[in-house]
């Protein structure tokens, strides 16, 4: 914020502080501690500097629940690929198999082809030069010898440059199949930590659900006209901090949710249908259903949203 037009700016700042986004607040909060220290106030220079950090904070716990959702998102996405990655790695591995084997096939057929030809051929150039010395003069015979040398020496050094690059080839395949091992071994761990994941939150919920509030809820829930007292929904609330600390952090209700909002989420995380909720809270099950969209449609700001999308967020926590 420019020195000359600070104090201009300073009623919009405070209106934002006000009615602004959460993201508008946290600017405004910093830009008016700026002004205040440039006017040496510090009182309200520190003021408005811890609400700023307040600001901070409240973003990163709601961008923390948008988090836990694609986090959730990409959980499910996986659990889709590995059901299908088995028969496509098979299918893979095996396809792989059959054309390296065909390959080396091929390569031992060509060398034995041309292993056999150039015996042929060096036979008959034999036969032929033995029928010939008996005509050539000496001089001749050392010509035919010398080049039966060369043909030879380059028919060895084709031979050996086909077994260096079979040699090549078997170098790669063994690159291949370490490669393959490695990944197998990364989905092999990526799966026991989902799964040491799930376990820790399947304990959670069983002490959670075999806590003293949540069986005399369970027990009493088919009496219409069973109800909680101030004191019951504080032992649930209690009790949901006590066992399952993630999902309070996580959720932070008192940051985005009123009282009945709050109370219809613990509900629905200890497993109540949205038909006995409506009883337990005295409001229409059309009510009910209205806050539980509301509710998904805040936390991660989208315009629409389902009740039962945010009935499944509030079980993956």
């Amino acid at each position: 914020m420019q020195r000359g037009k600070s104090q201009q700016a300073l009623p919009y700042l405070l209106w934002l502080c006000d009615n602004g986004s959460i993201y508008a607040k946290r600017n405004a909060y910093r830009n008016i501690t700026l002004y205040h220290i440039q006017k040496m106030q510090w009182h309200d220079a520190l003021k408005y500097n811890n609400k700023a950090f307040d600001a901070v904070d409240s973003i990163r716990k709601i961008e923390g629940a948008e988090a836990v959702a694609r986090v959730k998102a990409n959980y499910d996405y996986s659990l889709y690929k590995i059901e299908n990655s088995d028969l496509k790695v098979n299918n893979a591995r095996k396809n792989k198999i059959i054309i390296i084997l065909s390959a080396i096939s091929i390569l031992i057929m060509l060398f034995i082809f041309f292993w056999w030809k150039s015996i042929k051929l060096k036979s008959q150039h034999q036969i032929e030069l033995l029928n010939n010395m008996k005509f050539l003069h000496e001089s001749e015979t050392e010509n035919i010898l010398n080049e039966k040398l060369k043909v030879t020496e380059e028919l060895h050094a084709k031979i050996t440059n086909l077994l260096l690059e079979n040699h090549s080839y078997n170098e790669k395949v063994n690159s291949l199949t370490d490669y393959i091992t490695e990944l197998e071994n990364t989905l092999n761990q990526t799966t026991a930590q989902l799964e040491d994941l799930t376990s820790s939150k399947q304990i959670s919920d069983n002490k959670l659900m075999s806590s003293e509030i949540v069986g005399k809820i369970k027990r009493n829930i088919s009496d219409n006209n069973f109800n909680l007292s101030y004191n019951e929904w504080k032992a649930l609330e209690k009790s949901i901090i006590s066992n399952c600390p993630d999902f309070y952090k996580k959720l932070h209700p008192d940051r985005f949710m009123s009282a009945l909002e709050w109370r219809v989420t613990m509900l629905i995380k200890i497993g109540i249908s949205p038909s006995n909720i409506s009883k337990m809270v005295n409001r229409s099950k059309e009510t009910v259903t209205s806050i539980r969209s509301r509710l998904y449609a805040k936390v991660f700001k989208i315009e629409k949203a389902s009740a039962r999308d945010w009935d499944s967020f509030i079980r993956s926590l």
